[in-house]
């Protein structure tokens, strides 16, 4: 066959097509591969333009980035040789800048280095930040070749930076409805700013649940014609106070160390732990699965003892007992589904029937009853067609999560402490407050605003001291008017013998009342205070003297012919965020309502 080959061409040609196969052969054993990327593996966080690029060979990969901007590239890596191959990911910059950051998210799927096997194909998720106050140009390339042949060539900075969560407690990451922007507080602007969505940067830093810093998550929605713009702005951008229409605190899931979980009216020394002095024991769960030792389930039976039944390891606890019993709150299943946290109203709702908000410096909405405070909440769904949101009436079970937390070295608890100023404000203006945990004097605007602005002769002024506001962290990222302002409705109601909702004078505004879905409210079907729902913040913090902690007044469980609850106090009661009393769902002055997204 040689010869006839050669006889055909001559020798001269033949021994050059044999060269040239030689030399295909030897770069496809040795030659550096060619990594690819497509639109499908490239997204970036301005959401305007998806990227396309090649990696490696003689091209050049550049990404523009503008000042004080980031950006998140997911790199796809295909090996389509029939070898192990080793890489790492290189960078270079059109200038030298420290305030330039290269690395890849903790949560990638792969590493900007190491091997890769014939025909794998590798994700890696990058994130660069720039903090200058410049555009920078950026090449981005790949070293490649045989798998143990030596060092790999080195042609830019490597990549080997890890970016982590700023979050130091690893709760569930907030979850950002296309309706929701996350923001974050500058006290020097006295504004809301854009926030990282990563949470990643500390310049633009989101969150950060640990003890020492408490900042809760919050996000804000904004007006239609504004929202578009806010999201795909960058981190920084200023949120204007005219385009707010709401604040969200999250409340990532957890679960708590049970302090009495036999639910009886207990004097504190007989609770397992000094669960009301110093705290509750909080800790956060990853994504949706319950980690507690204790199970409980409700009791649909109206003649049994307990609403809920409560069994460690199948065994019914009728008794309290000494080892740790750690529970995942009740509030983290909604509708039958496990979620991974909730968003709360950070404030009482304000603004009009027609058209809720949730703001600072506002009167709440009032004098209400509880079927129109329903379908109020539900009209946030409204300022989104595209909002895949639940808003909702609070439940008593949210309540609940939301004091425990609160009542936590995570909330407002320091120093041995438990205690916060109260809303005094006899106008029921969001936010305020009495700026001392011992004050029972009230006036029309409080003494403090939630940004820890003195009002002085119902004026505000210059006069600042942070160390004043209500919030349950006592920084500006918790939730305000728990404590004072107005007390609020919550969907808890002690059913009709039938089993079915007890409407009572709570009006007719529920819009198919048979058909209300119980993930809207908490049943009830024993109107004894010891045959609570673990969890709804109700008789695990009641007294022998019937009062909740820190608190003075008398509580009153919900029966049948007061069968809503109604939360917390208004400005002039001494009570705490525990307090709990009944209602038939009627309006009322003292009355307001508080929303919640799941």
């Amino acid at each position: 066959m040689i010869k006839s080959f050669i006889s055909k061409f001559g020798k001269e040609k033949f021994a050059f097509i044999l060269i040239i196969i030689i030399v295909l052969i030897i770069m496809g054993l040795y030659q550096t591969f060619s990594l690819l990327t497509d639109s499908a593996g490239i997204s970036y966080s301005n959401n305007t333009k998806t990227y396309q690029f090649v990696i490696g060979g003689k091209e050049e990969n550049e990404i523009l980035i503008s000042e004080n901007d980031s950006k998140y590239i997911d790199v796809l890596i295909k090996n389509d040789k029939e070898l192990t191959l080793s890489y790492a990911l290189y960078y270079n910059l059109d200038k030298d800048n420290n305030d330039i950051t290269i690395g890849y998210l903790k949560e990638s799927n792969s590493k900007p280095s190491g091997t890769i096997l014939d025909k794998e194909t590798k994700v890696i998720s990058l994130k660069i930040i720039n903090n200058s106050n410049n555009l920078v140009k950026i090449t981005l390339g790949i070293n490649n070749g045989i798998q143990n042949g030596g060092e790999l060539k080195k042609s830019g900075e490597r990549i080997t930076k890890e970016i982590a969560n700023l979050d130091k407690e690893n709760v569930n990451e907030p979850e950002l409805d296309n309706n929701l922007i996350p923001v974050y507080y500058d006290a020097e602007l006295n504004k809301w700013l854009k926030a990282d969505e990563s949470n990643t940067n500390e310049k633009y830093k989101w969150y950060n649940y640990a003890k020492d810093e408490k900042i809760w998550a919050n996000a804000v929605i904004v007006t239609d014609n504004t929202r578009s713009n806010y999201l795909n702005n960058k981190p920084g951008t200023i949120i204007n106070d005219q385009d707010i229409l709401a604040f969200f605190v999250w409340i990532p899931r957890y679960k708590y160390q049970v302090w009495n979980v036999t639910r009886n009216i207990l004097n504190e020394n007989n609770y397992i732990y000094s669960a009301k002095e110093k705290g509750i024991n909080i800790k956060f769960e990853a994504g949706s699965k319950s980690t507690g030792n204790l199970n409980c389930t409700y009791n649909k039976n109206i003649k049994n003892e307990k609403n809920d039944i409560c069994k460690i390891d199948n065994t019914i606890i009728n008794t309290n007992i000494e080892e740790e019993i750690w529970y995942t709150h009740p509030a983290f299943t909604y509708g039958g589904k496990e979620i991974t946290g909730l968003w709360i109203g950070k404030f009482e709702t304000t603004g009009g029937l027609d058209k809720p908000t949730i703001l600072p410096n506002q009167k709440a909405i009032r004098n209400i009853n509880i079927s129109t405070g329903f379908n109020l909440a539900k009209k946030i769904n409204e300022y989104n067609s595209n909002s895949n949101i639940d808003a909702h009436l609070i439940k008593n079970i949210e309540w609940g999560a939301i004091a425990y937390l609160s009542h936590s070295d995570y909330g407002y608890c320091q120093d041995e402490s438990c205690a916060i100023p109260s809303n005094n404000s006899k106008l029921g203006i969001t936010g305020r407050s009495s700026g001392n945990t011992d004050s029972k004097e009230s006036s029309d605007e409080g003494n403090y605003t939630y940004d820890g602005f003195q009002i002085v002769d119902n004026n505000k002024t210059n006069d600042f001291d942070i160390s004043k506001i209500s919030s349950t962290t006592k920084t500006i990222y918790g939730v305000y008017d728990l404590l004072g302002g107005l007390k609020e409705f919550s969907m808890g109601n002690m059913i009709n013998d039938n089993k079915s909702l007890n409407i009572k004078e709570s009006g007719n505004e529920w819009n198919n009342t048979n058909y209300l879905s119980t993930k809207y409210y908490d049943i009830y079907s024993n109107n004894s205070l010891t045959n609570s729902r673990i969890g709804d913040a109700t008789s695990e913090v009641t007294l022998d003297n019937n009062k909740t902690w820190n608190s003075n007044k008398d509580q009153s469980f919900i029966n049948s012919d007061y069968p809503w609850f109604v939360r917390g106090n208004n400005y002039e009661e001494a009570g705490s965020i525990f307090d709990y009393n009944n209602s038939t769902g009627d309006k009322n002055t003292e009355y307001g309502l508080r929303i919640v997204l799941s």
